[in-house]
């Protein structure tokens, strides 16, 4: 009964809090690896800024950095960018080692390109939706994944399994999935926007069981040795499931196959799961929306 009550509480609450928020600022993904920031300034422009580090040998550090600049408008609860121009620029820098044993750089190197933009060419555009979450505004897209790992689902559906999985919201914000900032709240009131309608449907009511009944083939997906299995489950649309939803293993906590749905019909669905071994993801394997492990 609670997991029903939080998870339905971000449909029926509507707090109106995006006319009273300030957009204006600079949103933030802190990863280990790479850094997202996306600045929304007074003049409506903006700094899109991405960066990784790619650790070569422990002498050399790579950084890409990707900088997209451009013009924004605010539409209802969404911010459109219009992208002017993207600048790629590549840092490689070399250590050695001293007598000390401390790293210190010997050479540094970085290589440009600028790639400027048609003025109003729509094509190009990047919506974001608003979603004001307590004393967090977010920025999400429903066209793709900023930060992606395995799966390929958006932003939205990032968020929303992460909810029906039962995973606190606070916590998945800090550990960096989306582009956020601190927001000033009145009377320290903590209060949250609705999802759009498209994606309330999404939210589960209640949980979700279903089982794996047929593994379909298996690939060796990467360098890691991760594992693709099509696999088919016994749910579908009329339990409430749609494409893009995951589901977890209930008891095979540490195999943790879990399964992202590609296609969902009437009373069945197919999906893949992401495993270490073509053997661990068996027929029969229990699943479900809500994350035990």
């Amino acid at each position: 009964m609670k997991y029903s009550i939080i998870l339905f509480s971000l449909i029926i609450i509507n707090f109106n809090s995006l006319k009273e928020i300030d957009i204006i600022g600079k949103y933030r993904i802190e990863g280990e690896n790479y850094n997202v920031h996306l600045e929304l300034k007074s003049d409506n422009t903006y700094t899109h800024l991405v960066e990784f580090h790619i650790q070569g040998t422990s002498l050399e550090d790579n950084i890409i950095i990707e900088k997209i600049e451009g013009n924004y408008q605010k539409n209802k609860q969404n911010i459109i960018l219009s992208p002017h121009c993207i600048i790629n620029t590549e840092h490689l820098k070399s250590y050695s080692i001293n007598d000390l044993d401390s790293f210190v750089l010997i050479k540094e190197e970085a290589e440009s390109d600028t790639l400027f933009f048609k003025i109003n060419d729509n094509s190009l555009n990047d919506t974001l939706g608003l979603f004001h979450f307590e004393n967090k505004l977010l920025l999400l897209s429903d066209d793709y994944k900023r930060v992606s790992f395995f799966s390929t689902q958006n932003d939205y559906l990032e968020l929303i399994n992460h909810i029906n999985c039962g995973q606190n919201l606070n916590s998945l914000i800090e550990e960096g999935f989306f582009l956020s900032k601190d927001v000033l709240l009145k009377n320290n009131k903590k209060t949250r926007t609705k999802l759009p309608r498209h994606w309330r449907k999404y939210v589960l009511k209640k949980e979700i069981q279903a089982e794996i009944i047929e593994v379909l083939d298996y690939v060796k997906k990467d360098e890691f040795d991760f594992i693709e299995n099509i696999v088919i489950i016994n749910k579908g649309k009329k339990h409430g499931l749609k494409k893009g939803m995951q589901l977890y293993s209930i008891k095979n906590i540490e195999c943790a196959c879990d399964v992202i749905l590609t296609e969902v019909h009437f009373d069945y669905s197919k999906g893949y799961v992401q495993i270490c071994g073509p053997n661990d993801c068996i027929i029969n394997t229990k699943l479900s929306s809500y994350c035990r492990h």
